[in-house]
C-alpha cells in the first residue's frame, strides 16, 4: 500500500498581515474580517512598545503580503526589517 501525501489546506492560504500602531483598532478588525476568509489567513501587529501584539520579525517572515495602516508603520516596517520588506501596500 502507498502513503498518499495530502496538501495542508492551510498551504494554500493566501497569509495577510495588517500592521498599525497599537494593534487595537483597525489592523486587529482587518485581521477579523480576512480571517473569516475562503482562501485567506491573517495576524496583526503594532510598531509601538504599547501595541497588544508588537509586530515581530517573524510575523514579516510568516507574511505573503504585508499591509501598513498608514505611512509612518510603513517606514516603521521598513527601518526594523532585515530584509527591507513591507508596506507596500497601505491604507491612507
Amino acid at each position: 500500500m502507498r502513503r498518499l501525501e495530502m496538501p495542508s489546506w492551510r498551504e494554500e492560504l493566501t497569509k495577510l498581515l495588517f500592521v498599525g500602531s497599537e494593534n487595537f483598532h483597525r489592523s486587529r478588525a482587518c485581521e477579523e474580517v480576512f480571517k473569516s476568509k475562503l482562501g485567506f489567513d491573517a495576524r496583526s501587529a503594532g510598531t509601538w512598545d504599547s501595541a497588544r501584539h508588537r509586530l515581530e520579525q517573524g510575523d514579516m517572515e510568516w507574511a505573503d503580503h504585508v499591509f501598513a495602516m498608514e505611512k509612518s508603520q510603513e517606514h516603521d516596517i521598513r527601518r526594523s526589517s532585515p530584509s527591507g520588506r513591507a508596506g507596500n501596500q497601505s491604507q491612507d
